[in-house]
């Protein structure tokens, strides 16, 4: 038996029993009911007390029952309801899997047809590489033609030892017989025509179809002459001055001095740091001024600084207060900034790298407005 019968057995036995012993309870006695007589030594307020218990067990096991029969319908409707939601998730989304796969086939098939090699009048059916004596190894070379033709046409030479690669592999990997002289032969057909076989000496050119040489050779000719037409194009394009910004020669004389700046600065390097000297603990004045003085005359900035400004004026002493004489006179220009950073570089060799970066920058500035 199921759940539901155990519980409808239970509640009707609970039932019946309160209702027995209430009525024992009552003193209604089972003779009035037809002079059935049973006598039981129960006490008599005992009787209402089972018969309670038991009504109130029947009572419980009926609301349980009710409950469970409505909590499991209301779980089958849930389940029900979720059940015919799964069921059309899955039927869309198969739909959709349905439609994407064709459209996967449809694009397969379309790139299929775009990518698909054209096919070529020119078949070649065989081809092989060995001695006109017939001597020695003789070498299948088929699919070397074949990869190597190019639309309706192929065109190969000089036919030597070592040429007939494919795919990283040689296939004349050894001469046929060294000394013999070796021809490459070939049989194929063109357009649905009969086959043909042809054979072209070692060192010589195969062109097939035969009649299709001169075709070839006039087209890597015409090739030849429009690359060459570009380049002279090309030429003449980037010979002929620009009107809109004109590069004078006082103008690229200034940008030239300012790109042969920064290279000076980029050979010298960075400046060295100065380590920082501090008083050690218990070390007296006279002994930390003795200590100082020796680390200033083995300074290592210092030095870098006196090679920095000797070797700005062995290179820029004369070009640079040149060049800032010759935009004075043409370009009428008088850069009191530039006068300064000039001076400094020259004599000062504590502010020479700033006042070299300076000079860059006011030369700079200047070309920008300058049309000489």
């Amino acid at each position: 038996m199921d759940r539901k019968k155990w519980m409808f057995i239970f509640a009707a036995l609970g039932g019946l029993g309160g209702l027995a012993c209430i009525l024992q309870w009552a003193e209604i006695k089972p003779k009035d009911f037809g002079g059935w007589h049973v006598s039981l030594a129960v006490p008599h307020w005992l009787w209402l007390v089972i018969g309670l218990g038991l009504l109130m067990l029947s009572l419980l096991v009926s609301v349980s029952g009710l409950y469970s029969s409505v909590r499991g319908d209301r779980a089958n409707t849930i389940l029900r309801t979720e059940n015919e939601r799964l069921r059309a998730d899955y039927e869309i989304l198969n739909g959709q899997f349905v439609k994407m796969t064709a459209d996967f086939n449809r694009a397969v098939s379309t790139i299929g047809q775009l990518t698909a090699p054209k096919s070529s009048r020119l078949i070649i059916h065989s081809a092989n590489y060995a001695t006109w004596s017939g001597e020695g190894r003789r070498y299948d070379v088929t699919r070397f033609l074949r990869s190597i033709v190019t639309g309706d046409s192929l065109v190969f030479g000089p036919i030597e030892n070592g040429r007939f690669w494919i795919e990283g592999e040689n296939l004349v990997p050894n001469d046929p017989k060294d000394g013999a002289p070796k021809r490459l032969e070939v049989t194929y057909s063109y357009d649905g025509e009969g086959q043909k076989t042809i054979q072209r000496a070692e060192g010589g050119r195969l062109t097939l179809p035969e009649d299709s040489g001169m075709e070839w050779f006039e087209s890597e000719l015409n090739k030849a002459k429009a690359e060459l037409q570009a380049a002279k194009d090309n030429l003449k394009l980037s010979t002929q001055p620009t009107q809109q910004y004109p590069l004078g020669g006082l103008r690229l004389k200034t940008l030239l001095l300012c790109s042969e700046l920064q290279g000076f600065l980029g050979e010298q390097g960075e400046e060295p740091q100065r380590p920082e000297l501090h008083k050690n603990p218990g070390e007296d004045n006279d002994d930390f001024l003795v200590r100082y003085r020796a680390a200033a005359v083995d300074d290592a900035v210092m030095k870098w600084r006196a090679g920095f400004l000797g070797a700005f004026r062995m290179k820029f002493k004369a070009s640079v207060p040149d060049l800032r004489d010759e935009i004075l006179h043409r370009a009428r220009i008088n850069d009191q900034r530039l006068n300064g950073c000039i001076d400094t570089a020259v004599h000062d060799p504590n502010g020479n790298v700033q006042a070299v970066k300076g000079i860059i920058d006011r030369l700079w500035e200047i070309s920008k407005d300058m049309r000489l």
